[in-house]
């Protein structure tokens, strides 16, 4: 036989069962859909954060590189004017096929 009393044993069961209910609390609520949508709302909101501000960035980046661009085209940078000649030409060739498709219907 053991030698512990039953006031030992009693105490041992106790600290036990404190254990087990704390081992189920802590798996209810892993499996808590409130729980688990929480999670996924701060994940999907911190995402969304992160996106935006590389979106800005991204945009910040773009506008200098077209300043840039343009500033170059405006001071005889003849690489830049003829790619914007190419984007104007492109344009307007869009814009007559659209109203030639146009008529043809």
């Amino acid at each position: 036989m053991s030698d512990r009393t039953p006031a030992e044993i009693e105490k041992e069961l106790q600290a036990k069962r404190a254990e087990f209910e704390a081992t189920v609390d802590q798996i209810a609520s892993q499996l808590d859909p409130r729980v688990k949508i929480e999670e996924v709302k701060t994940k999907v909101t911190d995402r969304a954060r992160a996106l935006q501000s590389s979106a800005q960035i991204h945009s910040e980046e773009a506008k200098i590189h077209l300043q840039y661009f343009f500033e170059r085209a405006q001071n005889g940078d003849l690489r830049n004017r003829g790619i914007l000649t190419g984007i104007a030409a492109g344009a307007v060739g869009l814009v007559g096929l659209a109203i030639w498709a146009g008529r043809r219907h």
